[in-house]
């Protein structure tokens, strides 16, 4: 039989291994997407603002797409597929999704 003492060693060390554990991958897993970005190009265009995608201005920018899941697990691609595009000119930013 253990005594108390050496049950407690154990458990703390098995504490820490399962913290440690847990922490790496919570930080590696914010990794994933950390290179990721979208150029955001400035338009002359007219955009008018009424949802739909048919400007010439919204050809002209980058998609931003193949979203991960974040609830309940970040380890796969949304479920709904999501196309964001964004451009500005001097007076808005403007976003579409």
């Amino acid at each position: 039989m253990i005594n108390n003492n050496k049950r407690n060693q154990i458990l703390k060390v098995n504490f820490l291994l399962c913290l440690f554990v847990f922490v790496h991958l919570q930080t590696s897993a914010q990794k994933k997407n950390e290179a990721y970005q979208l150029h955001i190009r400035k338009t002359t265009l007219p955009i008018k603002i009424d949802g739909i995608m048919n400007e010439e201005a919204w050809q002209q920018t980058d998609v931003a797409n193949n979203f991960f899941m974040v609830t309940p697990m970040d380890t796969s691609f949304a479920r709904v597929r999501t196309e964001v595009r964004m451009t500005y000119d001097d007076k808005n930013i403007y976003l579409i999704a």
